[in-house]
């Protein structure tokens, strides 16, 4: 069994109700359709088992899950984060 834990993606469909989506969702970088599309066909070739994408993503949350007091202070940072990408998502795609 081979898992792929894509974050946010860039389909249009998250724009289809931007404010919905968390500030922690968009604070991570959005990863394209063909990116998760190649990344699934690694994994069926016989890569790794379990691929976070981005993968600084799935780094952060095992350090949060390892260091609970760390994903405590790093979260307002990446909060305010999301939250401009939210208003630049929003200026550029309108």
């Amino acid at each position: 069994i081979a898992c792929v834990s894509p974050g946010p993606i860039d389909t249009g469909f998250i724009m289809d109700d931007i404010d919905a989506v968390s500030n922690l969702t968009l604070s991570q970088p959005m990863s394209t359709a063909e990116q998760v599309a190649q990344a699934i066909v690694a994994l069926v070739d016989g890569g790794a088992l379990d691929l976070p994408m981005p993968r600084i993503s799935g780094y952060l949350t095992t350090l949060s899950y390892l260091f609970p007091a760390l994903g405590r202070a790093l979260r307002p940072m990446l909060e305010k984060k999301g939250r401009r990408t939210r208003e630049r998502l929003k200026r550029e795609r309108g």
